[in-house]
């Protein structure tokens, strides 16, 4: 689903336990608001968002706004020393077989 040579190509994306765990949380919302009348129009409208995104990010199993948090929080964070190993030191055996031929 990602392209392999991406940046960011694992940025975002969540487990299968939390997809689950998202889905249940939203559909919860939504059927809260099924069986609460009373809550206000304006309530309701940020409900009805929240938990669309919820279920959305569920199904898609990938958060765009953790994503986003994610990939600003990568550039402006200080660059990490890459850490090389040196060659492995030869024998002395074939160093001098080196230096006869």
């Amino acid at each position: 689903m990602t392209h392999q040579d991406s940046k960011y190509s694992d940025v975002g994306y969540m487990s299968k336990a939390e997809g689950i765990l998202r889905g249940v949380v939203g559909m919860t919302m939504i059927e809260a608001m099924l069986v609460i009348p009373s809550l206000s129009e304006t309530t309701l409208v940020v409900l009805v968002s929240i938990s669309i995104y919820i279920v959305m990010s569920a199904i898609m199993r990938w958060d765009p706004l953790y994503a986003l948090l994610d990939m600003f929080g990568r550039q402006t964070s200080p660059a990490t020393i890459a850490v090389t190993r040196l060659p492995e030191p030869h024998s002395k055996a074939e160093v001098e077989h080196k230096k006869a031929a």
